[in-house]
């Protein structure tokens, strides 16, 4: 805990307004824009215990579930909490970045209630299009791309079977 408290700290030396935030959740990584000043702007789902009666269109995240969400800037160690955050501006290289206090304006514009998608609209999509101006996730593309496979080896998997039983009805026939 500590350790993780120090490279937090660390972090917090070296972040410029603008740069995007990597906060390590587990399974996921949850993105922000650091404001400065120890604020971060993210996007965040509301809780369905706080909207138990619209459940529907519902979404999950890490077994929490939600159905709104909300464009939110609050304290970097809020936000944190006990996971290891890190600088990632990984498309600085792909895209041109905007300047800092242009990606915070942005990021500030849009506070308040939010779209989400897990799949098109997540917080990584958002922080990305206000840093670049590109909605990019690759979270969501790797996660779209597993799918992808996965669909493609059960479709192999009928397909073969369904081609074996037929082998299997003619062979019976001759």
């Amino acid at each position: 805990m500590a350790a993780r408290k120090r490279a937090n700290r660390a972090l917090l030396d070296e972040l410029e307004p603008g740069d995007l935030i990597e906060i390590k959740r587990g399974t996921y990584s949850h993105y922000a824009v650091y404001a400065g000043h120890k604020r971060v702007v993210h996007l965040v789902g509301i809780r369905a215990s706080i909207i138990r009666r619209h459940l529907n269109g519902s979404f999950s995240i890490g077994g929490e579930r939600f159905n709104r969400a909300e464009v939110k800037e609050e304290d970097f160690w809020k936000v944190v909490g006990k996971s290891v955050a890190r600088k990632n501006n990984y498309l600085d290289e792909k895209y041109h970045p905007l300047p800092g206090h242009q990606v915070v304006a942005i990021a500030r514009s849009h506070i308040g209630p939010a779209e989400y998608d897990v799949l098109f609209n997540n917080c990584e999509h958002f922080a990305t299009k206000c840093r670049y101006f590109q909605s990019v996730s690759r979270q969501a593309e790797s996660f779209i791309e597993r799918c992808s496979k996965v669909v493609l080896g059960v479709a192999r998997a009928v397909a073969i079977f369904f081609g074996g039983l037929r082998l299997f009805a003619i062979s019976r026939r001759n």
